[in-house]
């Protein structure tokens, strides 16, 4: 969840050492389905994909 979640939590740690761009991934607050893990990574947009490109977007941000 982007609320009190991992995403927050090293964000939070990481900002004042490492100032850097940071683009969460996670699940919106919300109740969540069941379903087999491949289903619910698409479901949620949390395949290697969605990461890769978050972390490729998140790159394209920071101070050269």
């Amino acid at each position: 969840s982007y609320i009190g979640g991992l995403c927050s939590a090293t964000a939070e740690c990481l900002s004042g050492t490492y100032p850097v761009p940071v683009k969460f991934v996670a699940i919106e607050d919300r109740f969540v389905h069941s379903g087999a893990p491949e289903e619910l990574r698409e479901y949620f947009g949390l395949t290697w994909k969605e990461i890769v490109n978050a972390a490729a977007q998140a790159w394209a941000l920071r101070r050269r």
